[in-house]
C-alpha cells in the first residue's frame, strides 16, 4: 500500500475520526501552491503518512442517524449544489487522460473529501476523493429518491461519473506492479454497447467488469500489470479465453469458482497475501451479490492491518436496507436480499476504510 495512515482513533458507529466542522462551515483547502493531487511519490520520497478529511456533505451524513432519511438528506439544497460541484469535477478529472488530473476550484475543493500527505522530504501533497453519500452510487441515481421532484433527472443506476479515481499521472514513476482483484468479474469480452460503454469508462450493469478497470485506471496511468478475477457462474474455458488478447493473457489469472474467506486457497485474504506487497498498487472489487462471503471479506480489510496494508483501493456494492425502497437489490425487508445492516452500517464501514488509508468507493 502506497499511502499509510498516521495514527488515528477509528470511527465510531459512523463519526469521522476528525472533528466534525459545523454545516455552513468549509473544510479549508491548503494553499493552491501547496495542491499537487499526488499521493505516489517517486521512490527517492519514501513513503508519505497521510490523514483523511472527510468534507461537510459527507459529514452531513454521519452527524445523526441516515436510515430511514436517505432520500431526504440527499435532496437537501446544501446536498444537491454540492453534489453538482463535485460531478463537474469528477468528469474534469476523468477527461484528462493518460494526464494529471487537474486542481479543483476552491468552491469544488471546499465539497470534496481528500487525503493531505506528507512526504519524507516534508513536502505536504493533496488527493482528492468524492465525498461518501448514503445514495451509495451516483448521487443522483435512480434509486427511488425521485430527484426529478427537485429538477434533477434521475441517473441510471450503473452510472460511474461520480468516481474520482487514484491519480498515477501525478507523478513521474509508478509502482512496479498494479494489480486488480476483481471479485465477481464476468467475462473479458463485451458486446458491441458494452463495449462502447467500456471505452467510454462507463458502468455496464452486467457487463464484464475486468476490462471497465483496465481502461478506467489506464487513464490514470496506472495501467493494471495483473488482474486477477473470480466468478462463480460457470463459463466455458474455451470460450471464455479466445476473444482475449495475446497481451491480456499474460496479465489475466481467471478463476471460474466462487471467491470465500475462510484462508484456505480459494479465500481472498490467502490470494491478496499470495500475490501482493505494500509497495505495489493494489485495486479490488467486490460484488458478488452475496453478502455472507462480501460483507466478511471487506470487514477483514479494515480490521487485518496486513490486509489493509496491501489495498490502496476498493470498489464495494454493499448490499443495505435501503429505507424499504427497491432499485434491483431487493434489500427491502421481505426481499431475498434483505439485511440488517443500515446505511448508517455501510457509511461507518465505508468512513473506517477510507480513514485507514484505503481509498473505499461505492459500487454499482
Amino acid at each position: 500500500m502506497l499511502a499509510v495512515l498516521e495514527s488515528l482513533a477509528a470511527p465510531a458507529q459512523g463519526v469521522p475520526a476528525v472533528p466534525l466542522q459545523p454545516m455552513g462551515q468549509q473544510v479549508q483547502p491548503l494553499p493552491t501552491t501547496q495542491l499537487k493531487n499526488a499521493t505516489l511519490p517517486a521512490p527517492t520520497t519514501g513513503t508519505p503518512k497521510c490523514n483523511y478529511f472527510p468534507s461537510t456533505v459527507e459529514q452531513a451524513w454521519m452527524e445523526a442517524p441516515a436510515a430511514g432519511k436517505i432520500c431526504e438528506i440527499a435532496k437537501r439544497p446544501k446536498q444537491v449544489a454540492a453534489a453538482k460541484l463535485w460531478l463537474s469535477y469528477a468528469a474534469r478529472a476523468k477527461g484528462t487522460h493518460n494526464a494529471a488530473a487537474p486542481l479543483p476550484t476552491p468552491e469544488e475543493a471546499a465539497i470534496l473529501s481528500r487525503y493531505e500527505c506528507q512526504l519524507a522530504n516534508g513536502e505536504t501533497t493533496v488527493e482528492y476523493i468524492e465525498p461518501l453519500t448514503g445514495v451509495a452510487r451516483h448521487p443522483f441515481a435512480k434509486v427511488g429518491c425521485n430527484f426529478d421532484e427537485i429538477g434533477e433527472p434521475d441517473v441510471d443506476i450503473f452510472d460511474l461519473s461520480y468516481l474520482v479515481l487514484q491519480d498515477g499521472c501525478a507523478t513521474g514513476s509508478a509502482p512496479g506492479n498494479r494489480l486488480l482483484f476483481d471479485l465477481g468479474c464476468a467475462s473479458w469480452t463485451a458486446g458491441p454497447a458494452e463495449q462502447l460503454k467500456i471505452d467510454r469508462g462507463e458502468g455496464t450493469g452486467r457487463g464484464p467488469s475486468m476490462p471497465l478497470f483496465a481502461k478506467l485506471y489506464e487513464d490514470r496511468c496506472l495501467d493494471l500489470t495483473g488482474i486477477h478475477g473470480w466468478e462463480a457462474r460457470h463459463y466455458d474455458p474455451v470460450e471464455w479465453w479466445s476473444k482475449v488478447s495475446p497481451a491480456d493473457k499474460q496479465r489475466i489469472h481467471f478463476n471460474n469458482k466462487p471467491i470465500t474467506e475462510d484462508e484456505g486457497p480459494d479465500s481472498f485474504s490467502y490470494n491478496l497475501k499470495l500475490n501482493a506487497v505494500p509497495s505495489d498498487f493494489v485495486a479490488v472489487k467486490v460484488d458478488i451479490d452475496y453478502v455472507p462471503v462480501e460483507h466478511p471479506i471487506v470487514n477483514d480489510i479494515a480490521d487485518r492491518p496486513e490486509l489493509t496494508e496491501l489495498v490502496d483501493e476498493l470498489f464495494f456494492e454493499y448490499h443495505f436496507w435501503f429505507d424499504d425502497l427497491n432499485f434491483g437489490w431487493n434489500s427491502q425487508r421481505g426481499g431475498k436480499m434483505f439485511v440488517n445492516d443500515t446505511v448508517d452500517d455501510a457509511l461507518s464501514l465505508m468512513s473506517k476504510l477510507r480513514h485507514k488509508g484505503v481509498r473505499a468507493h461505492w459500487w454499482i
